[in-house]
């Protein structure tokens, strides 16, 4: 299969499966995402990754084996291993597994990574050290250990992509809570 022809399918399952609201703005949030990022041939640790949104898209595009972690605890959804199942049904790719770990968890047994991606999920990793991340040292090193371990599963050269989004934005500093985003919590960012 073309690379054209699965990202099409691709779209298209996602769509389906209410993940995303349109294939344009599905399309322009992976661009955004992944700029200047070529995943041919690439191995890829998605950690967090929920439904496989983002490790569906890597497979797609040419990743040549993406591991998703996700150990649907807290900060996540219920439901997301199913709906990861589902994609990989629909999509029927191969090369693309799930593990319900956390990163702390996960025993790579060897295995390194050419990129590892974040999204949504860093401050899930340790909620009550990133709360407290400005003022503790403890959770400092909490982090500081994530990170490490992080580094640990890189292959040399490695690619790190971490999205999320800040404390510090427009309705939290207003002390409102957000009317398009009302579950985000801004003390955990």
């Amino acid at each position: 299969m073309a690379t054209e022809y699965k990202l099409i399918r691709y779209l298209d399952a996602v769509i389906k499966e209410g993940l995303f609201s349109t294939p344009q703005n599905l399309c322009y949030h992976m661009r955004m995402v992944f700029a200047g990022i070529d995943f041919q041939n690439r191995t890829v640790l998605d950690v967090g990754g929920g439904s496989g949104l983002y490790s569906f898209y890597a497979a797609v595009t040419g990743a040549e084996k993406v591991l998703c972690l996700e150990p649907e605890g807290a900060g996540s959804w219920s439901g997301m291993n199913a709906k990861f199942h589902r994609l990989k049904q629909l999509l029927a790719c191969t090369n693309v597994e799930i593990q319900p770990l956390t990163l702390q968890a996960f025993d790579s047994a060897g295995e390194h990574f050419d990129l590892i991606l974040s999204h949504n999920s860093i401050n899930h990793l340790d909620e009550t050290a990133c709360i407290n991340l400005l003022a503790n040292p403890s959770a400092k090193a909490a982090y500081h250990a994530i990170f490490s371990k992080i580094y640990s599963l890189s292959k040399p050269g490695a690619t790190l992509v971490l999205c999320d989004c800040s404390r510090y934005n427009f309705f939290p500093l207003l002390k409102l809570r957000n009317p398009f985003a009302p579950t985000i919590q801004g003390h955990k960012h």
